[in-house]
């Protein structure tokens, strides 16, 4: 295994692999207007980003990009995924489906808590997210 996190075959090492978001923007597809922009951040191995905001504000919409992918009416335009050395938003779709739910993944709160009412103010600390 390299230091970046890839094995041999070119698969990714779910343990050791680190996240970097650099300038990620998100714009509605039709229109081109910007619904999140400028985002960046790091996640050490062994780290824990927890993100919070207000309903609406792009939480779930950058927690998605993390998987290289946009809800409908939306555009990744520009900036940059890399897990493990590989900058998920330049592979093709099958490549992200193979690093889906293996590589990384999306727990929704209301699957994470499926007992907490969803109350997104209710949530706090490092269970919330913000976008």
């Amino acid at each position: 295994m390299s230091a970046a996190g890839i094995v041999p075959g070119g698969s990714v090492e779910p343990a050791s692999a680190a996240v970097v978001v650099s300038d990620l923007q998100i714009d509605i597809a039709a229109t081109r207007t910007p619904v999140v922009s400028d985002v960046s951040f790091e996640i050490a191995p062994g780290e824990i980003l927890g993100v919070v905001g207000e309903s609406g504000s792009g939480k779930t919409t950058v927690g998605l990009a993390l998987l290289g992918h946009a809800r409908r009416g939306l555009k990744i335009t520009s900036g940059s995924v890399v897990l493990g050395g590989r900058d998920l938003l330049a592979l093709r779709e099958d490549e992200l489906r193979r690093l889906r739910g293996s590589v990384v993944s999306y727990v929704p709160r209301v699957l994470a808590e499926p007992r907490a009412p969803h109350r997104p103010a209710a949530a706090g600390g490092a269970r919330g997210a913000r976008g």
